[in-house]
């Protein structure tokens, strides 16, 4: 075995399955791989149809079921331990890969053998989901990789990624948890490939190694997806003590320097004006949030986004503070409000 393919997945029943039948009529030249699923207590007959395609796909597909505690690096983490090949795969439940998605990701560690190199693919849009506004929260920014000359552990994105099974089990695996609070961790990729980066972790752009990516978010969750999101800038800005998540994150403090953090002070002054109720009205009359992807509605849904992104860092600093008191403890906060960059 040379590959294991690790989904972990979470009451995605139909997406996953088109997922797998992508995995199941890829090209296979000298290489095998396995697949396997990795269940987070799904409800909605996500096993019975792992297990019934198990009986006849064309490479070995198990599947691990697990009590829906830890999210998706919960899942990785099982899947990691129970791999059968050097090299592992991670791939989200949202993507349907292009036929010579894993013939990439193996000719990749044939290439860079090392332990410590890591690669990560490329997701884009499918053709005819492009209109959709919700892929405003599918897309990654690509262009940013493709610009930067070393990739750093922001980098660390396991939608689409390969890397040794070894390196993962000697120096990672992720962390699901706050080690000190014991609070959820969000950006849970992030921490962990800040863990790695002490070990020689090494992350190479493939752009060869491709999948559609569908969005997944409802119109009517992107409030709380911006607070959940808010949150997690908080909570990892506290457990990464590097200025690159600052950054990356908008955070305003004087660390990022005065010229960002005049800019990005400026930003927020700019948002508190515009985002009111006359303009939410204003772009709710002009079609902002109906079904088809314009400027309006990035902006319409970036707003949304944006507010309860502040408001969930903000709660979640407070909410810090409060236990910081609670302990008696000096430990400080990094910073003030969050900012996308």
């Amino acid at each position: 075995m040379d590959i294991s393919i690790i989904i972990p997945t979470y009451n995605r029943r139909d997406l996953l399955q088109l997922g797998l039948l992508a995995l199941g009529r890829q090209t296979v030249m000298g290489f095998s791989y396995e697949v396997l699923v990795c269940d987070d207590g799904s409800s909605d007959g996500t096993q019975q149809m792992c297990t019934q395609m198990a009986a006849t796909y064309p490479v070995p597909l198990r599947l691990l079921a697990l009590a829906h505690v830890g999210g998706p690096s919960a899942a990785r983490n099982e899947g990691t331990a129970a791999a059968a090949a050097p090299v592992v795969v991670y791939m989200d439940d949202d993507i349907i890969p292009d036929a010579d998605y894993v013939l990439r990701h193996f000719e990749f560690h044939l290439k860079f053998p090392q332990e410590n190199v890591v690669a990560i693919g490329e997701l884009y849009t499918p053709e005819h989901e492009r209109t959709n506004p919700m892929t405003l929260f599918s897309e990654f920014p690509y262009d940013h990789v493709r610009a930067e000359p070393k990739l750093g552990f922001m980098f660390f994105w396991t939608g689409n990624m390969s890397l040794k099974r070894s390196f993962m089990l000697q120096h990672g695996l992720f962390r699901f948890k706050d080690p000190v609070n014991g609070e959820t961790l969000y950006f849970e990729d992030i921490e962990c490939g800040y863990r790695l980066m002490r070990h020689g972790l090494e992350i190479r752009f493939l752009p060869e190694a491709r999948g559609e990516h569908y969005p997944t978010l409802p119109p009517e969750r992107v409030a709380a997806k911006g607070y959940g999101t808010g949150k997690g800038h908080f909570r990892v800005s506290q457990v990464i003590p590097d200025i690159a998540v600052v950054i990356r994150f908008g955070i305003l403090t004087p660390e990022i320097g005065w010229q960002r953090y005049l800019k990005l002070g400026a930003k927020r002054v700019m948002f508190r004006i515009v985002d009111n109720p006359l303009t939410h009205l204003a772009l709710t009359a002009m079609g902002a949030s109906g079904k088809k992807r314009s400027r309006l509605s990035d902006f319409y849904y970036y707003l949304i986004f944006r507010r309860n992104m502040i408001a969930g860092y903000n709660d979640e600093k407070r909410a810090h503070r409060q236990r910081v008191q609670a302990a008696g403890s000096a430990t400080p906060d990094r910073s003030t409000t969050a900012e996308t960059a």
